[in-house]
Formats: C-alpha cells, sequence, structure tokens
C-alpha cells in the first residue's frame, strides 16, 4: 500500500480536491438526497442516553395498529456494568494511546458488543465522526426493503454513462464500472456494498424515493444527515444499529438479512477489521474514508479519517467492532484498526468466546 504524503503530490490533492468540491461527488449526493427528504435537522431519539444517544427503552416500530414490532433493546447499562470486560476496556485504551503516541492516529473510538448477550464495553464509543461511505449500508437496507414488496426493483436497468467517475480521488479505488452499460439494481448494490463503489450509490440514490433512506435512520433511532448540523454526528456506537438489526433480522426479513449480511462478508477491504482476525473467520462490515482539508487553503490535503465496522464471526460467539479512526495517513489509520482488532479478537479468543 502507498503511503500518502500531506505534501508533496500536488497532482493527486488536486484530483481529490476536484472531486470533493465536484457537484456530483459523493458528500453532494449526500447533502442533496437528505435535504430532499423531509428531514432538515438531525431526528434524535425520544429517549436518549446522555452518554450515548441510544435508547434506553426497547426500539419498537411504529405505524401499526395492533401490533409494536421490537427493532432492538438497548440495556439500560454502561459499560462499567460489564466487568468482565474492563480488561478489555484496559487493553483498548493502552493500545489507542499507543497508536496516538507514535502518531498513527491523532484519536480512535471503538464500540464492542458481544451480539448474543448484549455485554459490551469500549474506548471513546461516542465521538462523532463523518461516516463518509459508511451511509451506503443504509441504501442497501433502504433497497432490499423495498423489493420485499416488490421483487422487481432488484431487476430495474440503471444505465451508466461515465461522466463524472465519482470515484476519482478514492485512496481505496473500486473496479471501474464500464462507461455507457446498463447495470441492474442488484448488481449495482452489490458493487456498492463490495467495493464501496460510488458511481452505483449514485445510480441507486436516483433511483429510489429517498424519504425511505432517511425512514431507515429514524426507524432506527439514528440521527439523519442534514446541512444544517456539523457533518460529524455518527459515532460508534450508534452506527452499530445497522448491524444489529441486521443481524437480529428485526427490521429487514430473514431472508433479506442474509443476503444483506453475505455481501458485506465479501467487502474488498482487507486491511481493516479483517486483517486484525485470522483468514478463516468470516468478517462482515462496511468501511468508510475521508479526505480533510484544510479551512484557509482548500487545495491543502491536512489528514484523513477512516473507519471499518461490522460483525466477526468468531465460532458461536459472534461480536460487533466498530473503529473510527482520524489522522494523516490512510496507510496508518488503517494499521490501527488492524491492530485495535487483533487486540480485541486475541482477548475474546482467550476467553473461549465467553
Amino acid at each position: 500500500m502507498t503511503q500518502m504524503s500531506m505534501s508533496d503530490q500536488p497532482a493527486r490533492t488536486k484530483k481529490v480536491m476536484d472531486y470533493i468540491r465536484s457537484p456530483f461527488g459523493l458528500i453532494a449526493i449526500f447533502v442533496i438526497a437528505f435535504v430532499l427528504g423531509r428531514y432538515l435537522t438531525i431526528t434524535q431519539p425520544s429517549q436518549t442516553d446522555t452518554s450515548g444517544g441510544q435508547n434506553l427503552a426497547p426500539l419498537r416500530l411504529s405505524g401499526y395498529k395492533f401490533i409494536s414490532p421490537l427493532l432492538l433493546c438497548t440495556n439500560p447499562t454502561t459499560k462499567k456494568d460489564f466487568t468482565e470486560y474492563t480488561p478489555l476496556e484496559q487493553k483498548l485504551s493502552d493500545t489507542i494511546n499507543g497508536l496516538t503516541a507514535s502518531k498513527k492516529a491523532s484519536q480512535i473510538s471503538v464500540y464492542f458488543r458481544e451480539l448474543n448477550t448484549g455485554r459490551w464495553t469500549g474506548v471513546n464509543e461516542n465521538d462523532p465522526y463523518e461516516p463518509a461511505s459508511l451511509l451506503k449500508l443504509p441504501f442497501l437496507i433502504a433497497y432490499y426493503q423495498k423489493a420485499e414488496t416488490n421483487a422487481s426493483i432488484l431487476s430495474q436497468q440503471l444505465f451508466y454513462d461515465g461522466n463524472p467517475d465519482r470515484d476519482d480521488g478514492q485512496t481505496y479505488r473500486p473496479p471501474v464500472l464500464e462507461k455507457k452499460k446498463n447495470y441492474s439494481v442488484d448488481d449495482l448494490l452489490k458493487r456498492m456494498i463490495i467495493e464501496s463503489d460510488n458511481n452505483s450509490l449514485y445510480l441507486l440514490s436516483k433511483n429510489i424515493d429517498l424519504n425511505s433512506v432517511t425512514d431507515v435512520y429514524s426507524d432506527l433511532g439514528v440521527p439523519v444527515p442534514s446541512t444544517s448540523t456539523q457533518k460529524a454526528f455518527i459515532t460508534p456506537k450508534i452506527y452499530s444499529s445497522f448491524f444489529r438489526v441486521l443481524y437480529n433480522a428485526s427490521y429487514l426479513s430473514r431472508d433479506a438479512s442474509e443476503r444483506a449480511l453475505s455481501l458485506l462478508s465479501q467487502a474488498s477491504f482487507k486491511d481493516g477489521l479483517v486483517a486484525g482476525v485470522p483468514n478463516t473467520v468470516t468478517v462482515a462490515h462496511k468501511f468508510g474514508e475521508r479526505p480533510i482539508v484544510s479551512d484557509s487553503d482548500p487545495s491543502q490535503l491536512v489528514g484523513a479519517e477512516l473507519h471499518d465496522c461490522g460483525i466477526v464471526y468468531y465460532p458461536n460467539d459472534p461480536y460487533l467492532l466498530c473503529v473510527m479512526t482520524h489522522g494523516e495517513s490512510f496507510d496508518d489509520l488503517a494499521t490501527s484498526i488492524a491492530t485495535i482488532s487483533r487486540t480485541v479478537y486475541t482477548e475474546v479468543d482467550a476467553r473461549g468466546g465467553k
């Protein structure tokens, strides 16, 4: 992997800046998408935990007369209640301190949760970040929800003209879509998740009622992106809700939830969570990258954010791990995520998954 320089790559910086400032860029896609939606401010849960913004009461789906479907159960407890994971929390803190001291990252946040028991711990798990390509997962969920009542939506053909290339400037660049060609929605969803392809996302965003995407956020009590708030709004703890409802099959059907996690398990990005576990262990995950530019000089690339969140299928005891990072080098941030992932896996393995 090539180390990203903050000063000696003007041509690359210009490409990144052109991409960021393009009205067709990824950021613009989400700004336009959610402004067109009915939410103009961040949607907050009605009952919140002051430490994390998660519902204390069970989260249920509204809109029905006779039923109240359960989506998520959030334990009204803090990580301090799970003393068995105090050693892991300390190891994570030590690891993070070591990584930041060595300048591998300037900020690291971690959320860990046993999926079958609900026990959890974390370090800086409530710190906000800009999600970048993590936002592709709600699009997948929205499409699969539509497909449950209209399966033909997945076979619809969308035309890709190739201009502009919305993947231009990405550090982890996906394979290029063939220009002047039709692609099925199903194929584009696969490319969007497995390769984190922005061109696929753009086509898909034009083909769906954007209210159905914002509904995914509001149903799960997750803040909805908005131009009236700071860009950094997602936390590792809050973002985990998307993976929890897929694992529990409590929002989509069982078949759709299985299909979604299957796609996430094929993600091509291997330098983060995947690099920290044995190659025999399946990881269903989504990553996001974001270049950061100077406020005073938008042509100057001054840093990066890299996140990787997902489910590590430790035998008989899968766990959720979400790591969000801020620093100067994508290489160093990927290494940091892999180190955190290895620290967690080693501790879980030492406990025999219990």
